[in-house]
This record gives C-alpha cells, sequence and structure tokens, in this order.
C-alpha cells in the first residue's frame, strides 16, 4: 500500500511528530513539505524549524522514517550534508 493511500502529506507529520520530535508540529513549524516519487513509491519529506529533516514512505504495509535532528550548530556546519543525507533516504524492495 502506497504512503500517500495510508495519509495525507499534511496529517502525517502532524500525527507522528510526537514520537518523532518528542512534541506536535503546527503548520508554522514546517518550513517545507514535498512529496517525491522513487521507484514507484511516494517519499513525504519535511524540513522543519527546529532544524530537523524527516523522510518517509510505505512499504509492504510497513511504514519506514528516517529523522535527522541537529543543534543550530551543527545545521549550519552541514546543512547540505544533512539534506543529501534525507534525499538519499531509500526502502528498497527484495
Amino acid at each position: 500500500m502506497d504512503l500517500k493511500e495510508l495519509v495525507s502529506l499534511q496529517d502525517f507529520v502532524r500525527g507522528f511528530a510526537p514520537e518523532l520530535i518528542g512534541s506536535p508540529v503546527q503548520e508554522e513549524d514546517i518550513i517545507e513539505s514535498t512529496v517525491s516519487i522513487i521507484n514507484a513509491r511516494t517519499y513525504y519529506t519535511y524540513e522543519l524549524v527546529n532544524h530537523t529533516l524527516i523522510s518517509a514512505t510505505s512499504w509492504n504495509k510497513r511504514i519506514y522514517i528516517l529523522v535527522v535532528s541537529c543543534t543550530p550548530l551543527q545545521w549550519r556546519k552541514s546543512k547540505e550534508e544533512n539534506m543529501a543525507l534525507v534525499d538519499s533516504f531509500q526502502v528498497l524492495s527484495t
């Protein structure tokens, strides 16, 4: 089942945020959110104001999530590397 069939882009981060980052996420906390299709799989990606990046997809009735959280200093030093890490996140079927 595809991720977009389970939950919308807006509802995903709001529903999972307390477990992922320890607090709820409001609309103003989201800097950017995108949907991409990689190898016929939907990925939701978010950048939050607290220097957190989230990417998620589903495969084989499971949801897979990558979270990268940084301090402000870490963010300034390695923002591009962290963005590349999240962009490289893929769940490969076997």
